[in-house]
């Protein structure tokens, strides 16, 4: 079976990071869990953490949503 080939768009990261119950929230995990493989190139992945860099936009924690667990690199 050939994996599942994807590259999320940033408002799919943004909101999977501001919503955990959503939808974009379970396709990003989906994104990053076998046999589907999440591609990135460097221009993307600085936009992502432009975005998410920017002020306002935070998780509902209230801390900044490029530092919530779900944009951290995976192991």
């Amino acid at each position: 079976m050939l994996p599942l080939r994807l590259v999320i768009d940033t408002d799919v990261v943004i909101s999977a990071a501001l919503k955990p119950e959503g939808l974009q929230r379970t396709m990003f995990l989906l994104a990053i869990t076998k046999p589907a493989r999440l591609y990135v190139s460097q221009p993307i992945l600085e936009e992502y953490a432009e975005v998410l860099s920017r002020p306002g936009i935070q998780n509902p924690q209230g801390t900044p949503a490029a530092t919530s667990p779900a944009h951290q690199k995976p192991r």
